[in-house]
Protein backbone atom coordinates (compact mmCIF):
# COMPACT_ATOMS: atom_id res chain seq x y z
CA UNK A 1 0.00 0.00 0.00
CA UNK A 2 1.26 3.45 -0.89
CA UNK A 3 2.66 5.47 2.04
CA UNK A 4 0.41 8.43 1.18
CA UNK A 5 -2.66 6.20 1.50
CA UNK A 6 -1.39 4.80 4.81
CA UNK A 7 -0.85 8.32 6.18
CA UNK A 8 -4.29 9.50 5.05
CA UNK A 9 -6.00 6.46 6.57
CA UNK A 10 -3.99 6.85 9.78
CA UNK A 11 -4.97 10.52 10.16
CA UNK A 12 -8.61 9.89 9.30
CA UNK A 13 -9.10 6.86 11.56
CA UNK A 14 -7.35 8.39 14.55
CA UNK A 15 -9.11 11.75 14.09
CA UNK A 16 -12.42 9.90 14.33
CA UNK A 17 -11.25 7.94 17.38
CA UNK A 18 -9.94 11.04 19.18
CA UNK A 19 -13.10 12.99 18.39
CA UNK A 20 -15.19 10.20 19.89
CA UNK A 21 -13.08 9.49 22.98
CA UNK A 22 -12.81 13.15 23.99
CA UNK A 23 -16.63 13.26 24.22
CA UNK A 24 -16.34 11.09 27.36
CA UNK A 25 -13.87 13.27 29.27
CA UNK A 26 -15.65 14.51 32.42
CA UNK A 27 -16.51 18.21 32.46
CA UNK A 28 -14.52 18.85 35.65
CA UNK A 29 -11.30 17.91 33.82
CA UNK A 30 -12.03 20.56 31.19
CA UNK A 31 -11.50 23.37 33.67
CA UNK A 32 -11.10 26.64 31.72
CA UNK A 33 -8.63 27.85 34.36
CA UNK A 34 -6.20 24.93 34.19
CA UNK A 35 -2.78 25.24 32.57
CA UNK A 36 -3.84 24.17 29.09
CA UNK A 37 -7.03 26.20 28.74
CA UNK A 38 -6.52 29.34 30.83
CA UNK A 39 -6.25 32.74 29.24
CA UNK A 40 -2.71 33.95 28.65
CA UNK A 41 -1.57 37.53 29.06
CA UNK A 42 -0.39 37.66 25.43
CA UNK A 43 -3.96 36.94 24.28
CA UNK A 44 -4.89 40.42 25.58
CA UNK A 45 -8.42 39.38 26.62
CA UNK A 46 -9.04 38.04 23.11
CA UNK A 47 -8.08 41.24 21.29
CA UNK A 48 -5.03 39.51 19.77
CA UNK A 49 -7.34 37.21 17.81
CA UNK A 50 -9.23 40.20 16.40
CA UNK A 51 -6.17 42.26 15.61
CA UNK A 52 -3.71 39.66 14.32
CA UNK A 53 -5.94 36.91 12.93
CA UNK A 54 -9.06 38.99 12.09
CA UNK A 55 -11.06 36.10 13.51
CA UNK A 56 -14.48 37.71 13.07
CA UNK A 57 -14.07 37.69 9.29
CA UNK A 58 -13.52 33.92 8.92
CA UNK A 59 -14.67 31.97 11.99
CA UNK A 60 -18.22 31.63 10.63
CA UNK A 61 -16.86 29.53 7.74
CA UNK A 62 -15.37 26.79 9.92
CA UNK A 63 -17.41 23.60 10.14
CA UNK A 64 -18.83 22.64 13.54
CA UNK A 65 -18.18 19.09 14.69
CA UNK A 66 -19.78 19.24 18.13
CA UNK A 67 -22.78 17.25 16.95
CA UNK A 68 -20.92 14.82 14.68
CA UNK A 69 -21.14 12.19 17.39
CA UNK A 70 -24.50 11.89 19.07
CA UNK A 71 -22.81 11.23 22.45
CA UNK A 72 -22.68 14.42 24.56
CA UNK A 73 -23.44 16.47 21.46
CA UNK A 74 -23.20 20.26 21.68
CA UNK A 75 -23.32 22.68 18.76
CA UNK A 76 -20.99 25.66 19.14
CA UNK A 77 -21.72 27.19 15.74
CA UNK A 78 -24.30 29.64 17.07
CA UNK A 79 -25.13 30.97 20.49
CA UNK A 80 -28.60 29.67 21.26
CA UNK A 81 -29.04 31.10 24.76
CA UNK A 82 -27.55 33.67 27.10
CA UNK A 83 -28.50 31.95 30.34
CA UNK A 84 -25.50 31.32 32.63
CA UNK A 85 -25.85 27.51 32.62
CA UNK A 86 -25.79 27.41 28.83
CA UNK A 87 -22.77 29.75 28.68
CA UNK A 88 -20.96 27.62 31.28
CA UNK A 89 -21.63 24.54 29.14
CA UNK A 90 -20.38 26.42 26.08
CA UNK A 91 -17.14 27.29 27.92
CA UNK A 92 -16.61 23.62 28.83
CA UNK A 93 -17.26 22.56 25.25
CA UNK A 94 -14.68 25.06 23.94
CA UNK A 95 -12.12 23.36 26.19
CA UNK A 96 -13.23 19.94 24.90
CA UNK A 97 -12.92 21.10 21.29
CA UNK A 98 -9.55 22.73 21.90
CA UNK A 99 -8.22 19.54 23.48
CA UNK A 100 -9.51 17.54 20.53
CA UNK A 101 -7.70 19.77 18.04
CA UNK A 102 -4.48 19.79 20.07
CA UNK A 103 -4.53 15.98 20.10
CA UNK A 104 -5.16 15.98 16.35
CA UNK A 105 -2.04 18.11 15.84
CA UNK A 106 -0.05 15.60 17.90
CA UNK A 107 -1.03 12.78 15.53
CA UNK A 108 2.15 13.51 13.60
CA UNK A 109 4.29 12.03 16.41
CA UNK A 110 3.57 8.29 15.91
CA UNK A 111 4.11 8.72 12.17
CA UNK A 112 7.83 9.02 12.92
CA UNK A 113 7.93 5.23 13.04
CA UNK A 114 6.97 4.61 9.41
CA UNK A 115 7.79 7.87 7.61
CA UNK A 116 10.92 9.66 6.57
CA UNK A 117 11.64 12.90 8.44
CA UNK A 118 10.50 15.08 5.54
CA UNK A 119 7.16 13.22 5.49
CA UNK A 120 6.79 13.63 9.26
CA UNK A 121 7.42 17.35 8.79
CA UNK A 122 4.72 17.54 6.09
CA UNK A 123 2.27 15.68 8.31
CA UNK A 124 3.02 18.11 11.15
CA UNK A 125 2.52 21.14 8.87
CA UNK A 126 -0.76 19.64 7.64
CA UNK A 127 -2.16 18.76 11.08
CA UNK A 128 -1.02 22.07 12.55
CA UNK A 129 -2.40 24.25 9.78
CA UNK A 130 -5.73 22.41 9.63
CA UNK A 131 -6.30 22.47 13.40
CA UNK A 132 -4.89 25.89 14.36
CA UNK A 133 -7.95 27.88 13.20
CA UNK A 134 -10.20 25.68 15.37
CA UNK A 135 -7.93 26.10 18.39
CA UNK A 136 -7.91 29.87 17.89
CA UNK A 137 -11.72 30.02 17.71
CA UNK A 138 -12.13 27.95 20.88
CA UNK A 139 -9.72 30.14 22.83
CA UNK A 140 -11.32 33.34 21.51
CA UNK A 141 -14.85 32.22 22.38
CA UNK A 142 -13.88 30.91 25.82
CA UNK A 143 -12.22 34.19 26.77
CA UNK A 144 -15.30 36.14 25.66
CA UNK A 145 -17.84 33.91 27.38
CA UNK A 146 -15.90 33.78 30.64
CA UNK A 147 -15.85 37.58 30.61
CA UNK A 148 -19.61 37.70 29.96
CA UNK A 149 -20.27 35.26 32.80
CA UNK A 150 -18.14 37.36 35.16
CA UNK A 151 -20.03 40.52 34.14
CA UNK A 152 -23.34 38.72 34.80
CA UNK A 153 -22.12 37.95 38.30
CA UNK A 154 -22.14 34.22 37.66
CA UNK A 155 -19.52 32.56 39.90
CA UNK A 156 -17.91 30.41 37.22
CA UNK A 157 -14.47 30.92 38.72
CA UNK A 158 -15.80 29.52 42.01
CA UNK A 159 -17.18 26.52 40.10
CA UNK A 160 -13.85 25.63 38.53
CA UNK A 161 -11.14 27.05 40.79
CA UNK A 162 -10.66 24.70 43.67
Amino acid sequence: MDLLVINILYLLIFALIIGYVVRFIPDNILNPYNFLFRERKWEQEGRLYDRVFRIKSWKKYLPEGGEFYKVNAFNKKYLSSTCPEYLKRFVIETARAELTHILLVLLFLPSIFWNTLPNVFYIFIFTFSVNLPFIIVQRYNRIRFLRILEEMGYPISDTFRK
